[in-house]
């Protein structure tokens, strides 16, 4: 029988079914992005095809669920949000959604290596990206400009699938090991980077895509000094990143209004102002325990269809607070967002010990998501969603750290 101790590294060597988890990883990695597109297949596919996995290897499946409490306090919440919630019924549903992508992402995690993981993910993300810029769609901005969104349902979308392909990018190319094909893959990933972002036309993916870089590369640094250095070395490469983190917000500041023209941005950050303005009232409305989780954005909540009204979405689907905070006090009220809250930065202050403790190619790329998503989160509402690469990349990344400790 297997044990826990019989995936110290997750290995793919060590898992059952062969090289299965890691085309596995590939395809989910690639059908998530594409729900705009494909609709609710894109995450039916990804459900039955780790379930299939799980099936047919079940005690692989325990052995590798087990002990994994952090993990599965916010579904937990979000499940419990079923009680209180304005529209359980979509409650429910997202909250099982929720706990199968947390499960599917430590079986994942715990079924390939850190080194496949990232190879997986730039294999999904490349051509995804570069047909999609091709053969994609395009998108207004609120200043008439034309940004492109790929095959996603919005340019943020699309820019932070961008930024992940760099992080993984750069972790493929400065890793020996890696196929050479994989390399010069990321090599194109890479140059293209750029270009792709500034076409994507999102501010929120070209002010953090460079300071994450930037800590990949100090944190890949670190492997060529002696441990008794690195202190000294980490010490004066944050004195340094702040530093420059000041400098660069007081040239923005200074040079606000051309910056967000030039994106295709006004003053109101793309109706952000109206959005938290009004997020303030509802808090209010339900400021313990909030709405319910996913609970908020339906079709039929008025407060919900006064929004999309003044943000011109005649969809009416598809939209969030654009802050983390807002979102989740809306949906799961203070305790639910001081609990969520509390997950998700130990989950990122593991992961960042784990860079700073052990540099690799891959705990460094961990550590770029990490910081990516934490600079994101007072304008973006990556964490919280049910499905997508997010609920994958944070848990297992988590899960690389704790390995990598022993545990």
């Amino acid at each position: 029988m297997l044990s826990v101790a019989a995936f110290p590294e997750g290995g793919i060597a060590r898992a059952p079914g062969g090289s299965l988890p890691w085309l596995l990883t590939l395809l989910s990695m690639a059908l998530l992005p594409l729900d705009a597109k494909l609709g609710s297949s894109s995450v039916g596919i990804f459900l039955m095809l780790w379930l299939g996995y799980a099936v047919a290897w079940p005690t692989h499946a325990v052995v590798a669920l087990r002990r994994q409490t952090l993990l599965w306090l916010f579904p937990a919440v979000a499940l419990l949000s079923t009680l209180w919630s304005i529209a359980p019924d979509e409650s429910l549903r997202h909250g099982l959604q929720l706990c199968l992508t947390t499960a599917i992402a430590i079986l994942m995690a715990r079924s390939i290596t850190k080194a496949d993981f990232l190879a997986a993910l730039l294999c999904s993300l490349l051509p995804q990206i570069l047909l999609g810029m091709v053969a994609g769609g395009r998108q207004v901005t609120e200043t008439g400009a034309l940004a492109a969104i790929g095959f996603f349902a919005s340019k943020n979308m699309f820019a932070q699938d961008i930024s992940l392909m760099l992080f993984a990018s750069v972790g493929v190319l400065a890793n020996r090991n890696q196929p050479a094909v994989l390399r010069a893959a990321a090599v194109v990933g890479l140059v293209s980077t750029p270009f792709l972002l500034f076409s994507a036309r999102s501010i929120g993916a070209l002010v953090t895509a460079g300071p994450c870089v930037l800590v990949m590369l100090i944190l890949l640094s670190l492997t060529a000094l002696p441990r008794r250095y690195r202190p000294l070395a980490i010490f004066c490469s944050v004195t340094a990143l702040c530093i420059i983190g000041l400098l660069v917000v007081a040239a923005v500041l200074a040079e606000r209004e051309a910056i967000l023209g030039l994106l295709g941005k006004g003053s109101g950050l793309t109706g952000r102002d109206i959005l938290w303005y009004r997020a303030d009232f509802l808090i209010s409305q339900h400021p313990t325990l909030g709405v319910g989780y996913q609970a908020f954005w339906i079709q039929g909540n008025l407060d919900a269809e006064g929004l999309w009204r003044a943000e011109h979405i005649p969809g009416r689907s598809g939209f969030h607070f654009h802050s983390f905070f807002y979102e989740t006090v809306i949906e799961l009220g203070y305790v639910g967002f001081a609990l969520v809250t509390t997950q998700f930065l130990i989950i990122v202050g593991t992961i960042i010990v784990w860079g700073l403790r052990e540099p690799s190619t891959e705990s460094a790329f961990f550590c770029a998501v990490a910081v990516f998503y934490l600079l994101r989160s007072p304008v973006e509402v990556d964490f919280i969603a049910p499905f997508g690469l997010t609920p994958l990349l944070l848990p297992a990344g988590w899960l690389y750290a704790r390995m990598a400790r022993g545990h």
